[in-house]
């Protein structure tokens, strides 16, 4: 895992940071306190990216950014740090995020990892955390995120938007309720709202995810008032809510039961179906490989493939599939997880 280590704070904060350290909630220590902390960011789409922007050029010492995926057009439309040239090169959203924040900042550790979250890999990926910061789409990785965050005590800030409204949540173990005390079981599929479905506003996201990311600057920054409960916005109806959800909940799972169900599952997910888009991520367990030179080789001649370090994407027979060095694969063209299954084990291998 690529070390996740800030590099080593100045007596006084550079004059880059002036504008904050002269707002005198934050000043000079609590300024010094963001330089040496380390974050890791789960997913780096509409919220991640907003995060990520902020957190990077705050001077947050060193930022891990964890996601799967790979940059499409309709993501511009709220992914803040992504443009065109981006999908011509062919970048997933981690290194893609990365580069542009290196050059927003020079002198923080941008660390991204191209890699699916899930119960195999999340300790080694989190464990060296200050703070873990949710910038995915899916319930799945949420629950996942709160009991790896509650069984090691590390405070996570959750963030979801959907159509105009969304909600983020600053959560403390073993002080505030977590995610499982408020949301209970996982909701089960289509019972909640997608961007399939409902849309999203990107000016939605931007205000849930900055939000966010204000919180983080205070909880890492060592002062003010942090948001125990939970915080509801609507773009659309003008509305800011902020409701008390009290302190862990003897009957939870996870906080109160310690039951880590969701981390327990080592295994990890073979298919997902793909929040706002016709497609399916399939996975394998384990440690595997692929080299994308020789699969790009054999997929050649049935269709239309190129391929870097990264990613492989190939066309064919109507079907989009993009492949990781992690034997990931995202089979565009379908919902079906039966069909993305036969199209992995046809062109990929079983």
């Amino acid at each position: 895992m690529p070390n996740l280590q800030p590099p080593t704070p100045s007596p006084h904060p550079p004059p880059r940071y002036i504008r904050q350290t002269i707002f005198a909630s934050l000043g000079e220590a609590g300024q010094q306190r963001l330089l040496a902390a380390r974050v890791v960011l789960v997913g780096c789409g509409a919220t991640g990216t907003v995060i990520a922007n902020h957190l990077v050029r705050a001077g947050v010492g060193g930022l891990r950014i964890v996601d799967r995926d790979y940059i499409e057009l309709n993501n511009l439309q709220r992914q803040l740090l992504f443009d065109e040239d981006d999908i011509e090169a062919g970048l997933p959203k981690a290194v893609a995020a990365a580069n542009k924040l290196r050059r927003i900042n020079s002198t923080v550790a941008v660390v991204p990892v191209v890699a699916d979250i899930h119960a195999g890999n999340i300790v080694q990926l989190v464990q060296d955390a200050d703070l873990i910061m949710d910038g995915t789409d899916n319930f799945e990785t949420r629950y996942l995120l709160n009991d790896v965050a509650v069984k090691l005590g590390k405070p996570w800030i959750y963030t979801g938007v959907i159509g105009s409204y969304g909600t983020t949540m600053t959560i403390l173990p073993g002080e505030t309720a977590c995610l499982r005390c408020y949301m209970g079981d996982m909701p089960a599929p289509g019972t909640t709202p997608t961007c399939d479905t409902a849309g999203v506003l990107g000016p939605s996201v931007a205000v849930l995810a900055s939000i966010a990311a204000g919180e983080a600057l205070k909880l890492l920054g060592g002062f003010g008032d942090l948001n125990r409960g939970m915080i509801h916005y609507d773009l659309w109806d003008n509305t800011f809510e902020v409701f008390d959800l009290g302190g862990p909940q003897l009957t939870c799972p996870a906080c109160g039961q310690h039951n880590f169900e969701f981390l327990a599952a080592t295994r990890g997910t073979q298919t997902l179906t793909l929040c706002g888009r016709q497609a399916v991520q399939v996975s394998v367990s384990g440690d595997s490989a692929l080299n994308l030179r020789r699969l790009a080789e054999a997929l050649r001649p049935l269709g239309t493939v190129r391929y870097n370090d990264y990613l492989l994407k190939a066309e064919i027979e109507g079907h989009s599939l993009t492949v990781f060095p992690d034997a990931r694969a995202i089979i565009g063209g379908t919902d079906d997880p039966d069909v993305a299954r036969t199209l992995y084990a046809r062109y990929i291998g079983s």
